[in-house]
């Protein structure tokens, strides 16, 4: 039973126990979140408020063009995302660099006198803590913000930061221009040397023309021969090269399920060297890495964030492999180019063996070189041209970084944030204080029940009524514990009257014909008050069946005064009849069944086919009232409330502890029984009065047979024979 679903009826008494136990600690539970938000509060006020100012930067891929001329670098190429996104990170990653963060520094303390950074160890650590860079979405707005105590300096840090970028990036393109004027003024002189090399005589020209070409075809088919044979050597080299490095990249299944292992990662690493996006990303890998080794210390294989990482990390692994695949593509299309080199020198070579046999044509010979002079010519011009475009791109000094915002300091500060982390405060603190309550109250000895509030708002079952502790004056010169027939108008009296009003109230809807008494634990007086309970509603003109049905630890007999030689085991062993097996008692109209010689089987017994055929031939009473054993030790009452029309609770107050109760209370719900409601046993007895007061009713020691149960409580409750008597000690 206890592996099944929860009930409605257990989650609303699991809930109403947690309610009742923030209830008792409520002052804690209030007391700690205020404590926190004063506490939180002052330490907000006592830290140094700091400050943003955030300079807005637009970072244009290309640069801007004065000229209609192609430009002799290319800042970078927008052609793909892949591409796009490579060089913003870059940008980010400059504006981060202690080239950039150490210039700014620089220009701080020079230009504004700043000595913030003086006795920094680091000064471009310190800064890069200040510094926060915020990409506005798919734009090409990047956001510089600084945080500063003072408004003024945030200002002042984040203009500084983004000028100096800005120049930076000027320094950078124009070191590129310089590197370029250098290549085309050396490529020009080069020209020069050789246009006024030219012959000046036609005819000078036509035999210079012919041995020049001769001698150059001979020069030129030694090269190309020479050629052709280095390329039909490091083709083979390539070709094996090319299938070994394809045989060692992993397939897109094997980093999806994660068979590929690192062995390819090393092949990565190599050609990362002369490949950037592939040195990017196998770079981001590794910081991957290092996050799944930082986080196993800290978080789950379930949790949240390290599936993330690990998607992230076959993320990385995917791309890493499509672009090592794209450039074993390039690889292949390198090879199919040294093949056709191979095709295309040989058919050089061969078309320069029949033009050396043209060579004495010297008109053919005289219009090539003229047709080569003129382009020369037409070269010379050319470059002549983009040297000039690229000295005035050097003199102009493009950049493709803009202001669009200057800085603007924050009017309130941007931490501490003083709300926040009173919110924060406040919900810490609430958690802490329902915590520590529950802690508090798990930590609490044995709490037991006191007042029927406890019954009802804690274990949620309705309280019938509670009986008082009885004088031990009232039984002297009985021979029986029938008090309310001997003494009808006894206080024990009124109240179960009261407890069968309320009985036969709260079940008018329905005929009652069953009733099971029993209790969470042993001598808390069920069966003393199921006995007076059944003679109570005989003596309003009720027709009752009292069966005692504990087995083990029978008392009915002793409580009325009556044999015990045999009674309901020997019924259900197929001994005897029921009519056989019932026994008048001292009140009319009250019959009863006793437990009988203890059986070897007693809970197969009560859950037999046997007991529901006694139970259904039962005729002529308006009530069978069954005195069951407590719930506690064993099943039996389990399996009889499923027999039952309705089951009553005995509770007895100062002693059951409130979770065996609310553990008998489950338990019952679990099997479905027809729960009635309690009744409070010894109202008012004082808590550490457990044998001075009232009447002593007890069990002594609650064994329960085979089973070898021994209850750790050895106080009286409601059910002793003969007599009551007074235990001291």
């Amino acid at each position: 039973m206890s592996d099944s679903p929860q009930s409605p009826g257990m989650q609303d008494a699991a809930l109403l126990n947690y309610w009742l136990i923030l209830k008792r600690h409520l002052a804690l539970v209030f007391a700690i979140p205020i404590a926190s938000i004063i506490v939180v509060g002052v330490i907000t006020k006592l830290m140094t408020p700091y400050y943003s100012a955030t300079a807005t930067i637009e970072i244009d891929p290309k640069a801007p063009s004065l000229l209609d001329v192609d430009e002799v670098f290319e800042l970078v190429s927008t052609r793909n995302s892949d591409e796009r996104r490579s060089y913003y990170t870059t940008q980010y990653r400059i504006i981060k660099s202690r080239r950039v963060l150490g210039e700014t520094i620089r220009r701080l303390r020079e230009n504004h006198n700043v000595t913030d950074f003086d006795a920094s160890e680091d000064p471009v650590e310190d800064l890069l803590d200040m510094l926060e860079l915020t990409p506005e979405g798919d734009t090409q707005l990047v956001h510089i913000t600084i945080e500063h105590p003072d408004p003024a300096m945030a200002v002042l840090f984040s203009r500084t930061l983004a000028q100096t970028y800005m120049d930076v990036n000027v320094e950078r393109a124009q070191e590129r221009s310089k590197d370029a004027l250098v290549e085309l003024e050396e490529n020009q002189r080069n020209f020069e040397v050789e246009i006024t090399q030219a012959p000046v005589n036609q005819e000078e020209l036509d035999l210079v023309r012919t041995a020049e070409r001769s001698k150059t075809a001979q020069i030129t088919l030694a090269k190309i021969q020479e050629d052709l044979a280095n390329v039909r050597t490091r083709i083979p080299e390539f070709e094996t090269e090319y299938l070994e490095l394809r045989a060692r990249i992993p397939s897109e299944k094997q980093v999806l399920d994660g068979t590929d292992g690192d062995r390819w990662l090393g092949l990565v690493s190599f050609l990362a060297v002369e490949n950037p996006g592939l040195s990017l990303t196998y770079d981001k890998l590794q910081e991957l890495r290092q996050e799944e080794v930082a986080s196993k210390g800290r978080y789950k294989e379930e949790h949240p964030k390290t599936k993330r990482l690990d998607e992230k990390t076959i993320g990385t692994r995917l791309l890493m492999r499509q672009q090592l695949q794209e450039y074993m593509d390039g690889r292949e299309a390198k090879l199919e180019l040294l093949r056709e080199r191979e095709r295309s020198l040989a058919k050089q070579a061969e078309s320069l063996i029949g033009e050396m046999e043209e060579l004495k044509e010297a008109q053919t010979r005289y219009d090539r070189k003229q047709a080569s002079f003129v382009r020369q010519e037409q070269l010379y011009q050319e470059m002549g041209k983009r040297l000039a475009e690229v000295r005035i791109n050097t003199a102009l000094e493009k950049n493709n970084i803009s202001w669009i915002d200057e800085p603007i300091s924050s009017k309130d500060p941007v931490r501490p944030k003083l709300l926040a982390n009173l919110v924060l405060a406040a919900g810490t603190g609430t958690l802490v204080g329902v915590a520590l309550a529950f802690l508090l109250e798990y930590l609490r000895p044995d709490v037991r029940v006191k007042t029927t509030e406890d019954i009802e708002e804690y274990v949620g079952v309705p309280v019938l009524g509670p009986v008082p502790v009885i004088p031990p004056r009232e039984f002297e010169g009985m021979t029986h514990q029938i008090l309310v027939y001997a003494k009808p108008r006894s206080q024990l009296a009124e109240h179960l009257r009261t407890i069968r009003t309320t009985i036969l109230f709260r079940t008018q809807d329905k005929r009652l014909r069953r009733l099971l008494v029993t209790s969470a634990m042993e001598q808390e007086g069920k069966s003393f008050i199921s006995s007076n309970l059944a003679a109570i509603m005989c003596m309003a003109g009720g027709r009752v069946l009292l069966i005692d049905a504990d087995l083990r630890r029978p008392r009915q007999h002793t409580i009325f005064g009556v044999t015990n030689e045999y009674g309901l085991s020997n019924v259900l062993q197929g001994e005897m009849t029921l009519d056989q097996a019932i026994l008048k008692s001292p009140v009319p109209n009250l019959d009863v069944v006793t437990a009988g010689p203890p059986p070897q089987n007693p809970a197969e017994l009560l859950e037999s086919e046997a007991m529901v055929r006694l139970l259904d031939s039962i005729t002529g009473y308006d009530l069978v009232l069954i005195d069951s054993p407590p719930v506690q030790p064993v099943a039996d009452p389990l399996i009889l409330s499923r027999l039952v029309d309705g089951v009553i609770m005995v509770v007895r107050f100062h002693r059951a502890p409130k979770k065996q109760v609310l553990r008998c209370r489950q338990r019952l719900t679990e099997v479905d029984a027809p729960l009635l409601g309690a009744i409070g046993n010894r109202y008012n007895e004082q808590p550490d009065d457990y044998y001075g007061s009232g009447y002593g009713y007890g069990y002594g020691t609650y064994g329960y047979g085979t089973y070898g149960y021994t209850s750790p409580y050895h106080e009286d409750g409601n059910e002793t024979g003969g007599a009551p008597k007074k235990k001291t000690g």
